[in-house]
């Protein structure tokens, strides 16, 4: 019985309490709200990052709901630069914007005031300058494993702005150092540029890739063919074959065939040895090995 009388005691409870607070938020109230300045349309001359970060007090007389909603939206009141001459008149005066301030804070809402009465715009004109970026990484790659192209990095420069005297000094742009131990697959990472005191960047950070694959080693044998020997002349080459040892990417192992190695020697009979020549190979082979390098021959006439 006792705990029946006091679940129904707490359920009464919070149902006129809802129903107070409900009729609480229909109620009109005054309320400053601090409303961010968002300056747009910034011509190229010029760098957002020396924006002025405005914020307008505006006092207003709504309900309750009205004052919840506008804490959770977080309304920011957006001006274009060029549209409004900002850049001619160097200040603005908030009233001229009073019915776009009205839909933000909801059209039921009177607004009472607006402070400050003009926001001055300051921005300068500042030097800009394009200049390359320096990936500072250090790659350890796992035994076996290599790069099988060279890192891309993405913008490869970028945009700096500041004083002419300062950014006329910076011939590149470095990251921050990183070391990558025991690389053995694909690397991707987003690389943090290095703050330079007096320029702003239009980027802080870079992507930089890297592909990598195991190292395979092949071997193969070659037949000899002789080059530029008169017709009549028997050739006889010691040895015949050559031992071909070559390396090569496994995520290039579908191209990779060893019947496309080809080899010759130059019929030079004043030469003591002839040197074997590679004329064709796969495109993907790298460090290749000839065994021997040098040939023995008997030329019969």
């Amino acid at each position: 019985m006792r705990n029946n009388k006091l679940r129904t005691f707490v359920f009464f409870f919070l149902v006129s309490s809802l129903l107070w607070i409900a009729s609480q938020l229909t109620k009109n109230y005054y309320y400053t709200f601090k409303l961010p300045i968002v300056y747009q349309h910034l011509p190229d001359a010029y760098y957002k990052g020396f924006l002025p970060n405005d914020t307008l007090l505006v006092t207003i007389k709504t309900s309750g709901y009205q004052i919840i909603k506008n804490k959770i939206s977080k309304p920011e009141l957006k001006i274009d630069v060029q549209k409004h001459h900002l850049l001619k008149s160097h200040q603005w005066q908030p009233v001229n914007f009073k019915n776009k301030i009205q839909n933000l804070l909801g059209n039921n809402s009177q607004i009472i005031n607006l402070n400050p009465k003009k926001i001055p715009f300051k921005i300068h004109h500042v030097s800009k300058k394009h200049v390359p970026v320096y990936p500072d990484i250090n790659l350890n790659f796992k035994p076996g494993f290599k790069n099988t192209k060279p890192a891309e990095i993405s913008p490869d420069s970028i945009w700096i702005y500041g004083n002419k005297n300062i950014i006329d000094t910076i011939k590149q742009l470095k990251t921050r150092h990183y070391d990558i131990k025991n690389l053995d697959r694909d690397l991707d990472m987003t690389l943090e540029l290095i703050k330079i005191d007096g320029s702003k960047y239009n980027t802080d950070k870079i992507n930089y890739h890297i592909p990598v694959s195991e190292i395979i080693e092949g071997e193969t044998e070659v037949k000899l063919k002789v080059k530029g020997a008169p017709e009549h002349f028997t050739i006889l080459l010691f040895p015949e074959k050559i031992k071909l040892k070559y390396k090569y990417f496994k995520d290039h192992s579908s191209v990779i065939e060893p019947r496309t190695f080809t080899a010759i020697v130059q019929y030079q009979p004043k030469q003591k040895y002839w040197q074997p020549i590679i004329t064709t190979k796969p495109d993907k082979v790298f460090d290749l090995h000839i065994l021997p390098n040098k040939i023995n021959y008997l030329i019969k006439q």
